[in-house]
């Protein structure tokens, strides 16, 4: 019914003659609702009068509700009680409307309210009601949408695929074609060529049949009719003629294998099943997330920050389609096989303006939709990582990785003891070693190691997995002679102390060579077998001078910038050094071989502290974030630990060592050891 009363049929259409059922709007109305100001069918009424919220309100018949159109329909509701008296109260108590016996009688105690109250109440709830049932159909809309565009992308992915794989296999085809083609011209060519030799040799033979045959005539002829005059002056020519003719070959030697073949290359069935697959997924944004595999806080710089993202099915299940994995070399994001077109999942790394590449390959061990993504900051702050797919975040994401302006080496010393690689093999092949002197680890946690004896330097994985050597002896660049140190810099680059060419090497983080600095003397700038290394808060390289008795500074390209120590004033203050560290405050600290001696000094030079007889001819040592010192105390098959102020000193007991040159630790907080007597290496 509308504004005026009158009675609607369908949407918005007037027949005074005939009333609908307003609910279901297919059947003819018998009854109207009183409370509902509806008019309804048999069955709607039915249901009405059986509904707990609808089953107390007051039908009446058509008849009196078409009685007078131009009255409203709320005029008269009766009580249900007392059927001549109308209701003029609601009880929000029984959620009933009353007349005014019923609420002296019976509702006397109950939340009374006017109906015109009641209403109003009623109409604030139905208008929120009404908001949130359009707020829903517009999403309810937005989602139809986007199941349609599904339906649409789905319809075009498989015309695109399907036209993809007649495309691949017309491609086949034609391989196939121009290969059955090369194979029919090859034994074409070679039927040509047995052939022509062939012929050519039929034409020998045939020649030589009939000179056969009309000497044989002439002889017989000669033998039959010639007089003896005639045998004696012909005999001569005649037997040279015939032993020419009975040194002819009679039988056929052709010049080259005259077997023809076709032989089937490779069972095709096996071929036949890789060739293309189906890559289909469930993926569920509700489900998929990102994972931190790295909970070190704060993240070191320059170290590769890794964590995974992880693609679930609509059941939070891995996905099962092994096709998902990217194509080999992909990085930066997913195949665009996970999304529509544009759209694959993404990552996203930012400091500010700044924005970094971030390297994304299939978990070889995880299931299909399990990626590992890295990265390497470039500058300390707070980076913001988001991983979208389909332009909206995954669970878990964005996060932030807070990162530290200087690596982390950092390590309970009363947990070392559990033996995670040991890799001793004596030898000069791949991963073998002959007394190696020094061990370095890089930001990227390789491990790099001065193979001394071997005059090379050999690089593995955080695992032990041999990457890569360079050097052999000489004197050129890139050679060795008994190299015995090694510090790798902030931007991966590898250098080596030649101790015996009196020089320092520099090589980029593959191996090669960049250059050197130094030669054998005692001025500035050059050395007397420089045997140990470390780089100062400044990014300066300090090189061990240890035939001067001194300590010299250069920059990375091999500049000089200062020195410490020598015979400058006819006392050595160094004896025999040949190891040194840096402090976290600019002090460094050096051990000497002969006296066994640790002494720390400030930045300024000053001597700090000293240790003595601690150790039975240290090596190098190494300074941790905490500036502690891990010394390689070599005689006593140990590694000592010196406090930072000098006053304890402790010794890692609880591994078993062969005279150790050489530690340091990765930024995972593990201890690395060179043993020169074990010929290799422990990480523990």
């Amino acid at each position: 019914m509308n504004a005026e009363g009158t009675a609607t049929t369908g949407f918005g259409r007037e027949d005074p003659n005939q009333v609908y059922c307003e609910t279901c709007e297919s059947e003819d109305a018998v009854s109207f609702c009183c409370e509902c100001q509806q008019f309804l069918g048999a069955g709607c009424a039915k249901s009405h009068s059986k509904i707990k919220f609808t089953a107390s309100h007051q039908l009446i018949t058509l008849e009196v509700a078409l009685s007078d159109r131009n009255s409203t329909r709320s005029t008269v509701v009766f009580c249900q009680r007392h059927a001549a008296m109308e209701t003029s109260t609601f009880c929000a108590t029984c959620e009933l409307a009353v007349c005014a016996q019923c609420a002296l009688e019976a509702h006397t105690k109950h939340d009374l309210r006017p109906v015109h109250d009641a209403a109003e109440g009623f109409q604030t709830q139905l208008k929120a009601g009404l908001t949130r049932v359009a707020e829903n159909d517009a999403k309810i809309v937005r989602s139809l949408e986007l199941v349609c565009q599904g339906m649409d992308w789905a319809r075009l992915q498989a015309r695109e695929s399907e036209a993809a794989c007649h495309a691949y296999f017309e491609k086949l085809r034609g391989q196939l074609n121009d290969r059955e083609a090369e194979l029919s011209n090859a034994i074409e060519s070679s039927k040509h060529r047995q052939e022509k030799e062939l012929s050519l040799r039929k034409s020998e033979l045939e020649f030589a049949i009939c000179g056969f045959r009309q000497f044989t005539a002439f002889t017989s002829t000669l033998l039959r009719d010639g007089s003896p005059m005639e045998v004696v002056l012909s005999s001569q020519q005649v037997l040279s003629r015939l032993l020419t003719l009975s040194s002819f070959p009679t039988t056929y030697e052709p010049t080259w294998d005259s077997h023809l073949q076709f032989v089937e290359g490779e069972d095709p069935a096996p071929i036949f099943r890789g060739l293309g697959a189906i890559a289909t997924h469930d993926i569920s944004l509700a489900k998929s997330h990102t994972r931190r595999m790295d909970t070190l806080q704060p993240a070191p710089l320059s170290r590769p920050f890794a964590f995974q993202v992880v693609l679930l099915d609509s059941q939070g299940q891995p996905l099962a389609d092994r096709a998902l994995a990217m194509s080999e070399g992909a990085s930066g994001s997913a195949s665009s096989a996970l999304g529509t077109p544009g759209t694959p999942f993404l990552v996203s790394v930012t400091l500010g303006a700044s924005t970094m590449t971030a390297d994304v390959i299939p978990s070889p061990k995880g299931p299909a939709g399990m990626f590992n993504v890295t990265f390497t900051p470039n500058q300390p702050g707070r980076w913001q990582v988001a991983v979208t797919l389909w332009g909206k975040n995954l669970v878990n994401s964005p996060f932030s990785v807070e990162v530290t302006g200087d690596p982390v080496y950092r390590r309970d010393f009363r947990l070392v003891g559990h033996t995670v690689l040991r890799l001793r093999d004596k030898g000069s092949g791949d991963g073998q070693f002959d007394k190696p002197c020094c061990i370095a680890t890089t930001l990227q946690g390789d491990i790099v190691v001065v193979d001394t004896f071997n005059h090379r330097v050999q690089v593995f994985d955080r695992n032990g997995g041999f990457l890569f050597k360079f050097g052999s002896m000489g004197s050129g660049n890139g050679q060795f002679k008994l190299p015995v140190a090694v510090v790798c810099s902030r931007k991966g680059e590898i250098l080596v102390a030649d101790t015996g060419n009196h020089r320092i090497q520099v090589f980029d983080q593959k191996g090669t060579f960049m250059l050197s600095f130094g030669s054998q003397g005692k001025a500035q700038g050059q050395f007397s077998q420089p045997s140990g290394m470390a780089l100062d808060r400044s990014g300066n390289l300090m090189v061990v001078d240890r035939g001067n008795h001194r300590l010299q500074w250069f920059s990375l390209h091999g500049n000089f910038v200062r020195k410490f120590g020598g015979e400058d004033h006819g006392q050595p203050t160094l004896t025999d050094p040949i190891g040194v560290g840096v402090f976290s405050n600019g002090g460094f600290v050096v051990s000497e071989r002969t006296s066994s001696k640790i002494l720390a000094f400030t930045n300024d030079r000053a001597l700090r502290w000293v240790v003595e007889d601690a150790c039975r001819t240290p090596f190098h040592l190494f300074v941790d974030s905490e500036d502690n010192v891990l010394v390689a105390d070599c005689n006593n098959h140990a590694i000592k630990i010196i406090s930072a102020g000098g006053d304890r000193v402790e010794s890692l007991t609880q591994i078993q060592l062969l005279a150790p040159t050489g530690v340091c630790m990765d930024t995972e907080g593990r201890v690395v050891v060179c043993e020169q007597h074990g010929h290799g290496f422990s990480i523990f």
